[in-house]
């Protein structure tokens, strides 16, 4: 209770002086005074931290011997004060004796040090230092009036803590921002904070007053961990951390006082420069050299590789390498390095099989591709008892598409061979050739298919015979009297421009649009929707008297009813004017029209034949009557 009552009053001072000033490290202010031969300096910091230990303080001395000269056993005694209302209260004493060497100069100078514990005046605020010297010459005799300089009061505020505590653990670390942090007091544990998004090189500057007490710094990783390459260093004026580098990451760290209750006051500065990352400190990276051995780097503290390490782990052989070993007296055998660089089982004795130097036809391709198109043989010599290698045989290689030679030797040359199909467009595509369209396609096209404009990817095939032909997802029907593999629809939409969705035997397809009414020259659908692109009904009359032939329509009452048939507009793909016929009729070889199917017989003209046929009968029976 008591420093509480003796802090209080300081801190309400300090906050009063706080909210007006903003500081770096408290200034020294200084007071002289000079009485005859002799002048005084007195030096103190204008702020004393309270229960300081050695708070800051100079005395500075310069004495001649002008009015009195000195004298072997002169003194000087020196005093300073903190002025109280009551009683001064001595600080710091001291008293010597003038060396030879200074009598024989006649002039005497000094700078002590008066740091120490100002301690508490008792009432707060501010102390009011001073000193005072004492210049006793044995020259001057019982008379003299001795030489005695006292300097005026010097204010010193006393101040507790700064007003950045609680910042006395890790956990309550004030972060540290890039500049200067000023007007810090290290009276416990300080902690300050940081976080670098990337490699740094991290400097830390703490400005104090190394002669009234060193201030020690410790860095941390965010394990709580000393950070190794924290270098630290005691400077003239300051403390100096550098860690170069760190990782990315979050850090922390610690001021405090070296010696217990030596206090000080200081200003941190940061500074962080981000560096070039090769890796991340103590990673790996390893190669393959040798025969399939491997060589590792591992990344150095300053973010970069370091050197290979030597090759270690290597195999016993090199990829592919073969070795010949004598066997069964009369034999060889062989083996080969696999992949791994380890030797293979060795092969099977090879007993002598040949003398002399005589040849034989070989061939080391597959049985099927022996004499086969471009494969021919080679020849193989005996030599030490056994044959050689196969020399000058042609083996299989990739077809090569334009030079008329089987060179894969499976009896397929160039565009015949499957290797060279060509990619190409989907059934139903615009083509100008076979190679247009797809592996499963050619190109109907004309002249030989007029109603095909622009060439349609697909079929010319024979529905009937082999209704397997359009397996590959299209519809083989009967298009303008020729059967053809088409491409399925569902709507109009689903077709390229110029065909349209019509409704054949089988299901829909893409088939030419019609342009006008000559495309259309069947009698049940005669008139061209320009704008579906099918043959409709339309509105032309239909004559049902003479339709007794229902080879091509099995129910004519379809036929005699039109009401269905009367508006296509709604039915662009022609799929409500089905009738009884489920496929859309087309008509003449115009290269820009498609529309498709093959003619029916008129029913007129088959009642005319009937016609003049009974008329003709009956004349005959009236010839023969």
């Amino acid at each position: 209770m008591q420093r509480l009552l003796r802090i209080l009053p300081l801190v309400v001072l300090g906050l009063l002086t706080l909210s007006a000033n903003a500081w770096a490290l408290p200034a020294l202010k200084s007071g002289s005074d000079t009485v005859d031969d002799a002048t005084i300096t007195l030096r103190v910091l204008e702020q004393t931290i309270v229960d300081d230990v050695r708070s800051l303080c100079t005395l500075d001395i310069d004495i001649v011997g002008a009015a009195e000269p000195f004298t072997g056993g002169d003194t000087v005694e020196l005093w300073v004060y903190e002025d109280d209302v009551v009683g001064d209260d001595l600080i710091w004493h001291h008293k010597f004796t003038v060396t030879a060497a200074e009598v024989a100069a006649n002039h005497v100078t000094g700078n002590f040090d008066c740091s120490g514990n100002f301690e508490y005046d008792g009432f707060g605020g501010s102390l009011e230092l001073y000193a005072e010297a004492e210049v006793v010459k044995d020259a001057c005799g019982w008379t003299c009036t001795y030489d005695r300089p006292t300097t005026a009061n010097i204010a010193s505020l006393e101040v507790d803590d700064d007003n950045a505590e609680d910042d006395d653990l890790p956990t309550t670390a004030v972060v540290a921002g890039l500049g200067t942090t000023v007007n810090r007091i290290n009276a416990d544990q300080d902690w300050f904070k940081i976080t670098t998004s990337a490699a740094a090189r991290t400097i830390f500057e703490v400005s104090h007053y190394p002669s009234v007490g060193r201030i020690d710094a410790v860095m941390y990783d965010s394990n709580n961990t000393v950070v190794p390459v924290a270098v630290v260093s005691d400077e003239v004026d300051k403390t100096l951390i550098i860690a170069d580098p760190v990782a990315a990451g979050t850090y922390t760290l610690k001021l405090s006082p070296r010696l217990s209750n030596d206090f000080n006051f200081y200003d941190m500065t940061f500074s962080l420069d981000l560096l070039s990352v090769e890796c991340n400190v103590g990673a790996q990276e390893s190669r393959l050299c040798g025969n399939c051995g491997e060589e590792v780097r591992t990344c150095l503290a300053n973010f970069t590789w370091g050197l290979y390490g030597s090759c270690s782990n290597e195999g016993a052989c090199t990829p592919d390498a073969t070795e010949i070993a004598t066997c069964e007296t009369d034999g060889t055998w062989e083996r080969t390095c696999d992949a791994s660089c380890a030797w293979g089982v060795f092969s099977t004795c090879a007993h002598i099989v040949c003398t002399g130097a005589e040849t034989q036809p070989c061939y080391t391709g597959t049985t099927a591709t022996r004499t086969v198109g471009a494969c021919t043989d080679g020849l193989q010599t005996c030599a030490n008892n056994a044959w050689g290698a196969c020399s000058g045989e042609v083996l299989p290689v990739a077809e090569s598409c334009d030079d008329t030679i089987d060179n894969d030797c499976d009896n397929a040359i160039d565009d015949a061979d499957d290797d060279c199909a060509v990619a190409g467009g989907a059934l139903g595509d615009p083509c100008a050739a076979d190679s247009a369209c797809g592996n499963s396609w050619t190109c109907v096209m004309p002249p030989a298919h007029d109603i095909f404009a622009g060439g349609y990817c697909g079929r010319a095939a024979q529905c009937a015979n082999t209704p397997g032909e359009c397996t590959a997802g299209g519809l083989c029907a009967d298009v303008g009297g020729s059967d053809f593999c088409l491409k399925r629809c569902t709507v109009a939409a689903d077709c390229r421009q110029g065909y349209t969705c019509a409704t054949l035997t089988g299901g829909k397809a893409c088939v030419p649009k019609c342009l006008n009414d000559t495309h259309c020259n069947l009698v049940d659908k005669p008139t061209c929707d320009v704008a579906s692109g099918l043959c409709t009904l339309g509105s032309a009359p239909e004559d049902t008297s003479t339709n007794t032939d229902t080879s091509a329509n099995t129910d004519t009452s379809t036929n005699t009813d039109t009401s269905s048939q009367s508006d296509t507009s709604s039915t662009p793909d022609g799929s409500a004017d089905a009738g009884a016929d489920t496929r859309e009729p087309g008509i003449v070889a115009d290269p820009t029209c498609g529309c498709s199917l093959r003619r029916q017989t008129s029913p007129v003209s088959a009642s005319l034949a009937i016609g003049l046929g009974l008329l003709a009968l009956l004349v005959i029976r009236r010839r023969r009557s």
